[in-house]
């Protein structure tokens, strides 16, 4: 993936070509020179300078603001405080896949929830969009599913005995061996909680109370 990074602070990815231009001038003669997947702009801009971007660039280029203020006619948004320089990359090569037709959810899912009565309409959504499935009701039983079928992802509840979904979420980070999309699907609602999951290492959180098992399928099918 080759990005171009307007800021003044350049963000640093590991294994992904990036160009920094500190202004959107400098960009827009970058971007002549040669394509980019994506245009990442931060908070290090001014309104002015936002305006130009979407003005010059929007039509060229895929933007994507990732900061804390409004960028208007940016389509793409990521908080700092949500997402880690890392986490923001995947985010951006789903864009890039669902933006060149190349999207598509995954092959195999593995569900560790406690809940029997959750994790079978899980299951039950994924199989009917032809998805293989693995289950654990536990963090303990996930780790071990998680090294035995090597899933595309993995949808993690919180709440549950003998390893807790933080402690799961850890050790699957720690398995350097293999790495896949993690979402926490959980009933904790404290700002504080969903934080803790992205700062170990989530690609997203989901309160149960805000979707349907259904809805939570959907989502991930569609690479969200």
């Amino acid at each position: 993936m080759k990005l171009l990074l307007i800021t003044t602070q350049p963000m640093r990815y590991s294994g992904v070509f990036s160009v920094v231009s500190p202004t959107v001038a400098q960009a827009l003669h970058r971007l002549q020179q040669r394509s980019y997947d994506a245009v990442i702009l931060d908070d290090t801009q001014d309104a002015h300078a936002m305006a130009d971007a979407v003005q010059l660039l929007g039509e060229k280029t895929t933007l994507v603001h990732y900061g804390m203020r409004e960028a208007p006619g940016v389509a793409y948004h990521f908080s700092p405080s949500a997402y880690t320089p890392e986490q923001l990359l995947r985010e951006v090569e789903v864009i890039g896949e669902k933006l060149s037709g190349k999207a598509s959810g995954p092959r195999k899912v593995l569900i560790i929830e406690d809940n029997a009565e959750i994790s079978m309409m899980y299951r039950l959504a994924f199989e009917q969009s032809g998805v293989e499935v693995s289950t654990a009701a536990n963090g303990i039983e996930g780790i071990t599913q998680a090294i035995a079928v090597k899933p595309d992802c993995i949808l993690l509840d919180i709440m549950m005995p003998q390893m807790d979904g933080f402690e799961t979420l850890t050790a699957l980070k720690q398995n350097s061996s293999h790495q896949c999309r993690i979402y926490i699907c959980s009933n904790l609602e404290l700002q504080e909680d969903m934080e803790k999951a992205l700062r170990l290492g989530a690609d997203k959180f989901l309160r149960k109370s805000d979707y349907t098992p259904f809805e939570v399928v959907e989502l991930i099918m569609q690479g969200r």
